[in-house]
């Protein structure tokens, strides 16, 4: 059982880690975006529905973070604990092959990605939205491939270099 968690929390720390980092990365270059994190409102030439929809994020965003430094204490916790990073690396194969089919229907999964993580439908925006133009499907779509090439590429090496048999401690 302390095998499966600790797989799990690497897995989750590895496709958060690289989620949240390019997503951070982006957030740095947009002053009015940073502004959210640092606690302030987005500029008055948004919409009230920009507003609150970036709130929601800030909120998914937080959880995501949370969720990272969780997986990131289990592996602490369980650092003596041995596994196998041929297995990570086939889940992280596996997951990227599966996002992949998120990729290629990207519309659909970007959809249901926001039905399913926000309560609202204030992500419902107009294509003249100040976010929109700032962030259109196509920026979401390039971000999301770079997730999964990531993913693919770290699976990959895992599975395939041979001095990485086993790792007893990850501190």
């Amino acid at each position: 059982m302390k095998k499966l968690i600790l797989q799990l929390s690497l897995i989750i720390l590895i496709i958060l880690t690289i989620l949240n980092s390019i997503f951070f990365i982006e957030i740095l270059q947009n002053n009015d975006l940073k502004g959210i994190y640092l606690g302030k409102e987005l500029p008055d030439d948004y919409s009230e529905k920009e507003k609150i929809h970036m709130q929601e994020v800030k909120t998914l965003t937080n959880i995501s973070l949370s969720l990272n430094f969780l997986s990131l204490l289990s592996i602490i916790f369980l650092r003596k604990t041995k596994i196998n990073l041929k297995t990570t690396g086939k889940a992280l194969t596996i997951i990227s092959i599966l996002l992949t089919l998120g990729a290629i229907f990207f519309k659909k999964f970007f959809h249901y990605f926001h039905i399913l993580f926000f309560n609202s439908e204030n992500w419902l925006l107009p294509a003249s939205s100040i976010l929109i133009q700032t962030y259109p499907l196509i920026f979401f779509r390039d971000k999301f491939i770079i997730l999964i090439a990531f993913l693919f590429l770290l699976g990959v090496c895992l599975i395939y270099n041979k001095k990485l048999k086993e790792i007893s401690k990850f501190i």
